[in-house]
């Protein structure tokens, strides 16, 4: 059997896996297992690790699409406003309470704050709607 795990990089794979590092304990366990078990529990944490950042590539997801739709209705009723994304993306934050520190921190807070990836379809917008309510606070 091939071994490839690592004990220096136990604490933040289980820390990736479930989201918080292991305890006393789990180490004690970790040190009476022979190299057949420490590799077992270690594929083990990389498959959870793997079906955690499924879930949330998932959710991201999800929460893409709830964004979109919430975007469209509120372009649809503003429509003979001439709206825009940045338009409706402003009405969105306005009506989410964001405060002038809120959008200081600009796309990747909006990302956050909307559970979206940091890397999404709006981020310009995000930013171009953050970055025009600081300079109109400025």
């Amino acid at each position: 059997m091939t071994y490839d795990f690592d004990t220096q990089t136990l604490s933040c794979y289980h820390k990736e896996a479930y989201g918080f590092r292991p305890l006393s304990s789990y180490y004690d366990a970790w040190e009476a297992m022979s190299d057949d078990e420490k590799q077992s529990e270690w594929d083990a944490l990389g498959r959870e690790v793997e079906s955690r950042w499924q879930r949330e590539s998932d959710r991201e997801a999800e929460n893409q699409l709830a964004f979109e739709s919430r975007l469209d209705s509120i372009i649809e009723l503003m429509e003979l406003s001439r709206a825009n994304d940045d338009d409706a993306i402003r009405w969105m934050l306005e009506a989410e309470g964001f405060s002038q520190h809120d959008y200081m921190y600009g796309a990747s807070y909006c990302a956050y704050h909307f559970g979206l990836s940091y890397d999404n379809d709006f981020k310009d917008n995000f930013e171009r709607v953050c970055a025009a309510a600081t300079k109109v606070a400025a």
